[in-house]
Protein backbone atom coordinates (compact mmCIF):
# COMPACT_ATOMS: atom_id res chain seq x y z
CA UNK A 1 0.00 0.00 0.00
CA UNK A 2 3.17 2.08 0.02
CA UNK A 3 2.71 5.25 -2.30
CA UNK A 4 -1.38 4.93 -1.73
CA UNK A 5 -3.29 7.72 -0.72
CA UNK A 6 -4.94 6.69 2.46
CA UNK A 7 -8.62 7.02 4.10
CA UNK A 8 -9.85 7.16 7.78
CA UNK A 9 -12.49 4.20 7.87
CA UNK A 10 -14.67 3.40 10.54
CA UNK A 11 -15.50 0.18 11.57
CA UNK A 12 -17.81 -0.94 14.56
CA UNK A 13 -17.17 -4.19 16.17
CA UNK A 14 -19.33 -6.98 18.38
CA UNK A 15 -19.62 -10.22 19.50
CA UNK A 16 -21.38 -12.36 22.19
CA UNK A 17 -19.95 -15.73 22.26
CA UNK A 18 -16.65 -17.15 24.10
CA UNK A 19 -14.35 -14.69 25.02
CA UNK A 20 -16.08 -12.12 23.95
CA UNK A 21 -12.97 -9.06 24.72
CA UNK A 22 -10.56 -11.83 23.64
CA UNK A 23 -11.95 -12.09 20.38
CA UNK A 24 -12.46 -8.15 19.69
CA UNK A 25 -8.80 -7.48 20.32
CA UNK A 26 -7.97 -10.50 18.16
CA UNK A 27 -9.95 -8.52 15.24
CA UNK A 28 -8.22 -5.23 16.16
CA UNK A 29 -4.94 -6.54 15.71
CA UNK A 30 -6.32 -8.23 12.73
CA UNK A 31 -7.50 -5.12 11.06
CA UNK A 32 -3.82 -4.19 10.86
CA UNK A 33 -3.76 -6.71 7.85
CA UNK A 34 -5.40 -3.72 6.14
CA UNK A 35 -3.97 -0.75 7.03
CA UNK A 36 -3.18 0.99 10.03
CA UNK A 37 -5.24 1.00 13.39
CA UNK A 38 -5.06 4.77 14.66
CA UNK A 39 -7.78 4.46 17.63
CA UNK A 40 -10.11 2.28 19.22
CA UNK A 41 -13.27 3.53 21.55
CA UNK A 42 -14.37 2.01 24.67
CA UNK A 43 -16.12 -1.27 25.23
CA UNK A 44 -19.59 -1.59 26.02
CA UNK A 45 -21.74 -4.27 27.13
CA UNK A 46 -25.00 -4.25 25.74
CA UNK A 47 -28.53 -6.53 25.12
CA UNK A 48 -29.18 -7.95 22.27
CA UNK A 49 -31.73 -6.59 19.73
CA UNK A 50 -34.66 -7.88 17.68
CA UNK A 51 -33.83 -12.00 18.34
CA UNK A 52 -33.09 -11.32 22.57
CA UNK A 53 -32.72 -14.90 23.26
CA UNK A 54 -29.08 -14.88 23.31
CA UNK A 55 -26.15 -13.33 24.95
CA UNK A 56 -25.24 -9.82 25.52
CA UNK A 57 -22.83 -8.09 23.42
CA UNK A 58 -19.69 -6.24 23.85
CA UNK A 59 -19.35 -3.33 21.48
CA UNK A 60 -16.66 -1.28 20.24
CA UNK A 61 -15.36 0.99 17.51
CA UNK A 62 -11.72 1.03 15.49
CA UNK A 63 -10.50 3.64 13.51
CA UNK A 64 -7.89 2.47 10.02
CA UNK A 65 -6.10 4.09 7.76
CA UNK A 66 -6.07 2.27 4.78
CA UNK A 67 -5.63 2.79 0.98
CA UNK A 68 -7.54 0.03 0.10
CA UNK A 69 -11.14 0.67 -1.92
CA UNK A 70 -14.14 0.15 -0.37
CA UNK A 71 -14.97 -3.34 -2.17
CA UNK A 72 -11.28 -4.64 -1.37
CA UNK A 73 -11.86 -3.59 2.62
CA UNK A 74 -15.37 -4.55 3.00
CA UNK A 75 -13.87 -8.30 1.43
CA UNK A 76 -10.44 -8.15 4.06
CA UNK A 77 -13.51 -7.43 7.05
CA UNK A 78 -15.04 -10.28 5.93
CA UNK A 79 -12.06 -12.48 5.87
CA UNK A 80 -11.49 -12.03 8.74
CA UNK A 81 -14.87 -12.58 10.32
CA UNK A 82 -14.08 -16.61 8.88
CA UNK A 83 -10.58 -16.61 9.99
CA UNK A 84 -12.23 -15.85 13.31
CA UNK A 85 -14.36 -19.12 13.36
CA UNK A 86 -17.69 -16.72 12.57
CA UNK A 87 -20.39 -18.90 10.77
CA UNK A 88 -23.80 -17.23 9.37
CA UNK A 89 -26.46 -19.14 9.72
CA UNK A 90 -29.39 -17.39 11.82
CA UNK A 91 -29.53 -13.39 11.60
CA UNK A 92 -28.75 -11.01 14.05
CA UNK A 93 -28.22 -13.94 16.17
CA UNK A 94 -25.27 -14.81 18.05
CA UNK A 95 -21.88 -14.03 16.65
CA UNK A 96 -17.95 -14.59 17.47
CA UNK A 97 -17.04 -11.78 15.44
CA UNK A 98 -19.10 -8.91 13.29
CA UNK A 99 -17.38 -6.19 11.77
CA UNK A 100 -19.37 -3.67 10.19
CA UNK A 101 -17.82 -1.26 8.05
CA UNK A 102 -19.61 2.05 8.70
CA UNK A 103 -17.99 4.90 6.76
CA UNK A 104 -14.86 5.54 4.80
CA UNK A 105 -13.78 9.10 4.28
CA UNK A 106 -16.21 10.55 2.64
CA UNK A 107 -17.33 7.69 0.01
CA UNK A 108 -21.41 7.01 -0.98
CA UNK A 109 -21.30 4.18 -2.31
CA UNK A 110 -24.40 2.51 -3.51
CA UNK A 111 -23.97 -1.32 -4.19
CA UNK A 112 -26.74 -3.56 -2.42
CA UNK A 113 -27.10 -5.93 -1.14
CA UNK A 114 -22.78 -5.80 -1.27
CA UNK A 115 -21.99 -2.78 -0.09
CA UNK A 116 -23.56 0.52 1.28
CA UNK A 117 -21.61 3.40 2.18
CA UNK A 118 -22.59 5.05 4.65
CA UNK A 119 -23.61 2.26 6.63
CA UNK A 120 -27.58 2.61 6.42
CA UNK A 121 -27.73 1.44 10.19
CA UNK A 122 -24.71 3.15 11.64
CA UNK A 123 -26.54 6.44 12.32
CA UNK A 124 -29.51 4.93 14.70
CA UNK A 125 -27.83 2.11 16.70
CA UNK A 126 -26.43 3.91 19.69
CA UNK A 127 -24.31 0.72 19.89
CA UNK A 128 -22.49 1.83 16.75
CA UNK A 129 -22.86 5.25 17.41
CA UNK A 130 -21.77 5.93 20.91
CA UNK A 131 -17.91 4.46 20.22
CA UNK A 132 -17.87 6.02 17.06
CA UNK A 133 -18.16 9.01 19.34
CA UNK A 134 -15.30 7.81 21.71
CA UNK A 135 -12.80 8.55 18.51
CA UNK A 136 -14.28 10.76 15.62
CA UNK A 137 -16.94 12.58 17.13
CA UNK A 138 -17.23 15.49 14.67
CA UNK A 139 -16.56 13.09 11.46
CA UNK A 140 -19.13 15.01 9.32
CA UNK A 141 -21.71 12.02 7.73
CA UNK A 142 -21.62 12.76 3.82
CA UNK A 143 -24.89 12.21 3.49
CA UNK A 144 -26.42 14.22 6.19
CA UNK A 145 -24.06 17.02 6.92
CA UNK A 146 -23.99 16.07 10.36
CA UNK A 147 -21.95 15.25 12.80
CA UNK A 148 -21.73 12.01 14.32
CA UNK A 149 -22.12 14.09 17.71
CA UNK A 150 -25.19 15.65 16.45
CA UNK A 151 -26.77 12.01 15.15
CA UNK A 152 -25.80 11.15 19.24
CA UNK A 153 -27.59 14.02 20.07
CA UNK A 154 -30.38 12.93 18.10
CA UNK A 155 -30.96 9.69 19.00
CA UNK A 156 -31.31 10.51 22.37
CA UNK A 157 -30.28 7.01 23.67
CA UNK A 158 -28.99 6.98 27.41
CA UNK A 159 -24.97 5.77 27.98
CA UNK A 160 -24.30 2.73 27.16
CA UNK A 161 -22.25 0.53 29.79
CA UNK A 162 -18.93 0.63 29.80
CA UNK A 163 -16.76 -2.18 30.80
CA UNK A 164 -12.75 -3.41 31.68
CA UNK A 165 -12.58 -6.84 30.72
CA UNK A 166 -9.93 -8.46 32.67
CA UNK A 167 -9.10 -12.36 33.01
CA UNK A 168 -11.80 -13.24 30.72
CA UNK A 169 -14.61 -11.34 32.60
CA UNK A 170 -15.50 -7.55 32.35
CA UNK A 171 -15.99 -5.25 35.18
CA UNK A 172 -18.58 -2.75 34.54
CA UNK A 173 -17.60 0.45 34.88
CA UNK A 174 -20.95 1.81 35.58
CA UNK A 175 -21.66 -0.08 38.89
CA UNK A 176 -19.45 0.13 41.96
CA UNK A 177 -15.75 0.81 43.19
CA UNK A 178 -13.81 -1.88 43.43
CA UNK A 179 -10.35 -2.88 45.53
CA UNK A 180 -6.89 -3.69 44.67
CA UNK A 181 -5.41 -5.06 47.55
CA UNK A 182 -1.70 -3.75 47.56
CA UNK A 183 0.36 -6.43 48.29
CA UNK A 184 4.71 -6.44 47.64
CA UNK A 185 7.26 -9.47 47.59
CA UNK A 186 10.28 -6.05 47.80
CA UNK A 187 12.90 -6.70 50.85
CA UNK A 188 11.34 -3.97 53.14
CA UNK A 189 7.92 -5.31 52.76
CA UNK A 190 5.70 -7.87 54.02
CA UNK A 191 8.32 -10.66 53.65
CA UNK A 192 10.16 -10.34 57.40
CA UNK A 193 13.58 -9.67 57.78
CA UNK A 194 16.28 -12.61 57.20
CA UNK A 195 13.68 -14.23 55.23
CA UNK A 196 14.42 -15.26 51.67
CA UNK A 197 11.26 -14.43 49.22
CA UNK A 198 11.50 -18.26 47.79
CA UNK A 199 12.01 -19.91 51.15
CA UNK A 200 9.30 -22.08 52.65
CA UNK A 201 8.39 -19.44 55.62
CA UNK A 202 8.24 -16.57 53.48
CA UNK A 203 5.79 -18.10 51.05
CA UNK A 204 3.97 -19.11 53.80
CA UNK A 205 3.87 -16.18 55.26
CA UNK A 206 2.88 -14.28 51.64
CA UNK A 207 0.25 -17.06 51.01
CA UNK A 208 -1.15 -15.79 54.34
CA UNK A 209 -1.62 -12.15 53.39
CA UNK A 210 -3.03 -13.16 49.90
CA UNK A 211 -5.59 -15.43 51.71
CA UNK A 212 -6.64 -12.46 54.23
CA UNK A 213 -6.67 -10.25 51.55
CA UNK A 214 -9.57 -12.78 49.59
CA UNK A 215 -11.19 -12.84 52.72
CA UNK A 216 -11.46 -9.08 53.15
CA UNK A 217 -13.29 -8.72 49.66
CA UNK A 218 -10.24 -7.78 47.36
CA UNK A 219 -11.78 -7.29 43.76
CA UNK A 220 -7.95 -7.82 42.29
CA UNK A 221 -4.30 -7.86 43.71
CA UNK A 222 -1.85 -5.35 43.36
CA UNK A 223 1.57 -6.77 43.28
CA UNK A 224 5.27 -5.72 43.30
CA UNK A 225 8.41 -6.92 43.89
CA UNK A 226 10.09 -3.48 44.93
CA UNK A 227 8.84 -0.14 46.21
CA UNK A 228 8.40 3.06 44.22
CA UNK A 229 7.95 5.28 47.01
CA UNK A 230 10.10 8.36 46.88
CA UNK A 231 14.14 7.32 48.00
CA UNK A 232 13.29 3.50 47.29
CA UNK A 233 16.03 1.35 46.20
CA UNK A 234 16.09 0.38 42.52
CA UNK A 235 16.21 -3.88 42.13
CA UNK A 236 18.35 -5.07 39.71
CA UNK A 237 16.36 -6.27 37.25
CA UNK A 238 17.02 -9.71 37.50
CA UNK A 239 16.63 -10.09 41.32
CA UNK A 240 13.05 -8.06 39.98
CA UNK A 241 12.18 -11.06 38.10
CA UNK A 242 13.10 -13.46 40.39
CA UNK A 243 10.53 -12.13 43.03
CA UNK A 244 7.91 -11.50 41.19
CA UNK A 245 7.71 -14.41 39.38
CA UNK A 246 7.88 -16.72 42.70
CA UNK A 247 5.01 -14.04 43.96
CA UNK A 248 2.90 -14.90 41.17
CA UNK A 249 3.47 -18.39 41.24
CA UNK A 250 2.32 -18.38 45.63
CA UNK A 251 -0.82 -16.20 44.47
CA UNK A 252 -2.00 -18.53 41.97
CA UNK A 253 -1.77 -21.30 44.06
CA UNK A 254 -4.06 -19.97 46.15
CA UNK A 255 -6.83 -17.68 44.04
CA UNK A 256 -7.68 -16.79 40.66
CA UNK A 257 -8.36 -13.49 41.86
CA UNK A 258 -7.05 -11.07 39.14
CA UNK A 259 -3.89 -10.09 39.31
CA UNK A 260 -2.09 -6.55 38.22
CA UNK A 261 1.81 -6.34 38.31
CA UNK A 262 3.04 -3.52 39.55
CA UNK A 263 6.25 -2.70 37.15
CA UNK A 264 8.11 -0.47 34.56
CA UNK A 265 10.05 -3.27 33.31
CA UNK A 266 9.37 -5.05 30.46
CA UNK A 267 10.92 -8.13 31.14
CA UNK A 268 9.76 -8.36 34.68
CA UNK A 269 6.43 -7.54 32.96
CA UNK A 270 6.63 -10.62 30.38
CA UNK A 271 7.67 -12.86 33.39
CA UNK A 272 4.98 -12.26 35.61
CA UNK A 273 2.32 -12.30 32.52
CA UNK A 274 3.86 -16.04 31.57
CA UNK A 275 2.93 -17.13 35.46
CA UNK A 276 -1.04 -15.82 34.94
CA UNK A 277 -0.95 -12.13 35.72
CA UNK A 278 -3.67 -10.13 34.15
CA UNK A 279 -2.40 -6.45 33.83
CA UNK A 280 0.27 -4.03 34.10
CA UNK A 281 0.46 -0.48 36.84
CA UNK A 282 3.14 0.96 35.39
CA UNK A 283 4.30 4.46 37.78
CA UNK A 284 6.19 5.35 34.28
CA UNK A 285 2.91 5.31 31.76
CA UNK A 286 4.79 3.81 28.75
CA UNK A 287 7.43 6.36 29.28
CA UNK A 288 10.31 4.88 30.81
CA UNK A 289 10.47 1.45 27.84
CA UNK A 290 7.62 2.16 25.69
CA UNK A 291 8.28 -1.82 24.81
CA UNK A 292 5.97 -2.32 27.90
CA UNK A 293 3.12 -0.73 26.02
CA UNK A 294 3.74 -2.71 22.86
CA UNK A 295 3.13 -6.01 25.36
CA UNK A 296 0.37 -5.20 26.96
CA UNK A 297 -1.00 -4.05 23.48
CA UNK A 298 -0.25 -7.24 21.76
CA UNK A 299 -1.88 -9.25 24.95
CA UNK A 300 -4.60 -7.65 25.03
CA UNK A 301 -4.19 -6.70 29.15
CA UNK A 302 -5.27 -3.89 31.24
CA UNK A 303 -2.54 -1.47 31.43
CA UNK A 304 -3.10 1.71 33.94
CA UNK A 305 -0.91 4.84 33.15
CA UNK A 306 0.33 6.67 36.41
CA UNK A 307 0.88 10.25 36.48
CA UNK A 308 4.32 11.53 37.63
CA UNK A 309 6.64 14.63 36.75
CA UNK A 310 9.77 12.24 36.80
CA UNK A 311 12.02 12.88 33.14
CA UNK A 312 12.36 9.59 31.44
CA UNK A 313 16.49 11.12 30.82
CA UNK A 314 17.35 12.00 34.65
CA UNK A 315 19.84 9.70 35.14
CA UNK A 316 19.33 9.94 38.97
CA UNK A 317 16.85 7.92 39.13
CA UNK A 318 15.52 6.60 41.37
CA UNK A 319 16.91 9.47 43.62
CA UNK A 320 15.30 11.86 41.80
CA UNK A 321 12.13 10.75 43.59
CA UNK A 322 12.80 12.42 46.15
CA UNK A 323 12.76 15.92 44.26
CA UNK A 324 10.77 15.72 41.55
CA UNK A 325 9.55 18.84 39.64
CA UNK A 326 6.41 19.91 41.58
CA UNK A 327 3.43 22.36 40.13
CA UNK A 328 4.17 25.72 40.70
CA UNK A 329 0.42 26.67 42.10
CA UNK A 330 -2.16 24.43 43.68
CA UNK A 331 -4.60 25.34 41.22
CA UNK A 332 -5.86 23.29 38.49
CA UNK A 333 -3.63 20.28 39.63
CA UNK A 334 -6.34 18.23 38.12
CA UNK A 335 -6.43 19.44 34.85
CA UNK A 336 -2.87 19.86 34.38
CA UNK A 337 -1.52 16.75 35.68
CA UNK A 338 -4.37 15.06 32.66
CA UNK A 339 -2.84 17.28 30.09
CA UNK A 340 0.82 15.97 31.37
CA UNK A 341 -0.79 12.04 30.99
CA UNK A 342 -3.24 12.20 28.48
CA UNK A 343 -0.06 12.16 25.49
CA UNK A 344 0.97 8.71 26.81
CA UNK A 345 -2.28 7.56 26.40
CA UNK A 346 -2.72 8.34 23.39
CA UNK A 347 0.58 7.45 22.32
CA UNK A 348 0.16 3.83 23.41
CA UNK A 349 -3.29 4.24 21.29
CA UNK A 350 -1.38 5.43 17.93
CA UNK A 351 1.22 2.10 18.75
CA UNK A 352 -1.96 -0.26 18.77
CA UNK A 353 -3.04 -0.18 22.38
CA UNK A 354 -6.94 -0.43 22.44
CA UNK A 355 -8.64 2.47 24.19
CA UNK A 356 -10.99 0.20 26.08
CA UNK A 357 -7.93 -1.53 28.16
CA UNK A 358 -6.17 2.20 29.51
CA UNK A 359 -6.80 3.11 33.23
CA UNK A 360 -5.58 6.22 34.53
CA UNK A 361 -3.57 6.74 37.53
CA UNK A 362 -3.29 10.57 39.23
CA UNK A 363 -0.43 9.52 41.02
CA UNK A 364 -0.57 11.04 44.61
CA UNK A 365 2.31 12.07 45.79
CA UNK A 366 4.12 11.67 42.95
CA UNK A 367 5.68 15.43 41.85
CA UNK A 368 3.01 17.20 44.33
CA UNK A 369 2.76 18.59 47.33
CA UNK A 370 0.03 18.10 50.21
CA UNK A 371 -2.05 20.72 49.24
CA UNK A 372 -1.51 19.94 45.29
CA UNK A 373 -2.69 16.07 46.61
CA UNK A 374 -5.41 17.60 47.73
CA UNK A 375 -6.94 19.34 45.22
CA UNK A 376 -5.95 16.62 42.90
CA UNK A 377 -8.59 14.85 44.98
CA UNK A 378 -10.76 16.92 45.21
CA UNK A 379 -11.33 18.02 41.74
CA UNK A 380 -11.22 14.32 40.36
CA UNK A 381 -14.13 15.00 38.12
CA UNK A 382 -12.09 16.35 35.54
CA UNK A 383 -10.49 12.87 35.39
CA UNK A 384 -13.71 10.78 35.49
CA UNK A 385 -15.33 12.89 32.55
CA UNK A 386 -12.31 11.77 30.41
CA UNK A 387 -15.08 8.21 30.64
CA UNK A 388 -11.36 6.12 31.13
CA UNK A 389 -11.36 4.10 34.25
CA UNK A 390 -9.83 5.67 37.00
CA UNK A 391 -7.37 4.12 39.73
CA UNK A 392 -6.78 5.64 43.00
CA UNK A 393 -3.81 5.15 45.52
CA UNK A 394 -4.43 7.17 48.68
CA UNK A 395 -3.18 4.35 51.27
CA UNK A 396 -0.39 5.11 53.51
CA UNK A 397 1.13 7.93 51.44
CA UNK A 398 2.83 10.94 53.54
CA UNK A 399 1.10 13.77 52.32
CA UNK A 400 -1.78 12.41 54.23
CA UNK A 401 0.11 12.86 57.43
CA UNK A 402 1.73 16.23 56.89
CA UNK A 403 -2.19 17.58 55.56
CA UNK A 404 -3.40 16.41 59.17
CA UNK A 405 -0.14 17.33 60.83
CA UNK A 406 -0.08 14.05 62.49
CA UNK A 407 2.47 11.60 60.56
CA UNK A 408 1.05 8.45 62.56
CA UNK A 409 0.41 5.31 61.02
CA UNK A 410 -3.68 5.44 62.67
CA UNK A 411 -3.81 9.62 61.36
CA UNK A 412 -2.87 8.16 58.08
CA UNK A 413 -4.97 5.32 57.26
CA UNK A 414 -7.74 7.29 58.61
CA UNK A 415 -6.79 9.92 56.03
CA UNK A 416 -6.25 7.07 53.26
CA UNK A 417 -9.89 5.91 53.84
CA UNK A 418 -11.54 9.65 53.61
CA UNK A 419 -9.61 10.19 50.51
CA UNK A 420 -10.38 6.82 49.17
CA UNK A 421 -14.44 7.26 50.00
CA UNK A 422 -14.28 10.66 48.22
CA UNK A 423 -12.46 9.28 45.04
CA UNK A 424 -14.94 6.31 45.03
CA UNK A 425 -17.97 9.63 45.27
CA UNK A 426 -16.27 11.03 42.18
CA UNK A 427 -16.55 8.02 40.58
CA UNK A 428 -13.48 6.27 40.72
CA UNK A 429 -13.31 2.97 39.29
CA UNK A 430 -10.88 1.37 41.62
CA UNK A 431 -9.14 2.16 45.11
CA UNK A 432 -5.58 0.47 45.60
CA UNK A 433 -5.23 0.20 49.07
CA UNK A 434 -3.71 -2.11 52.12
CA UNK A 435 -6.67 -1.88 54.24
CA UNK A 436 -8.49 -4.11 52.07
CA UNK A 437 -11.06 -4.77 54.95
CA UNK A 438 -12.15 -1.16 56.27
CA UNK A 439 -12.27 0.13 52.88
CA UNK A 440 -14.74 -2.56 51.79
CA UNK A 441 -16.55 -1.79 54.60
CA UNK A 442 -16.66 1.94 54.04
CA UNK A 443 -17.30 1.75 50.46
CA UNK A 444 -20.45 -0.92 51.33
CA UNK A 445 -21.67 1.79 53.89
CA UNK A 446 -21.69 4.39 51.28
CA UNK A 447 -23.44 2.55 49.15
CA UNK A 448 -26.27 1.57 52.03
CA UNK A 449 -26.55 5.59 52.35
CA UNK A 450 -27.44 6.09 48.63
CA UNK A 451 -29.57 3.53 48.52
CA UNK A 452 -31.30 4.91 51.85
CA UNK A 453 -31.62 8.73 49.88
Amino acid sequence: MAGKRTHDALIALGGNLGDRARYLHRAVRALGQLGEVRDTSFLYETDPVLLEDQPRFLNAACRLATSLSPHELLRGLQRIERDMGRIKNVRYGPRIIDLDLCFLADCVVDDPPFLILPHYQATVRGFVLEPLCDMVPDFVNPTTGRTLREHWRDLGSPPMERVLPVRGAVWSLEARTRIAGAMNASPESELAPGIVPDSSEGRARFQERVHQCVRDGADCIDLGAQSTRPGHTLLPEEEEIRRLTWAVDAVRAVTDLPLAIDTFRPAAAAAALERGADMINDVWAGRFAPELTALTASRGIPHIFMHNRLRVTDGNYPAAITRQARFTASTRVAERALDELAPCLAEARARGQCRWLQVMDPGLGYGKNPTQNAALLRDLATWIGTRHPVMVGPSRKAFIGRLLHDPSPAAREAGALAAGLLAAQRGTALIRTHDVKATRSALEMLVQVSVAD
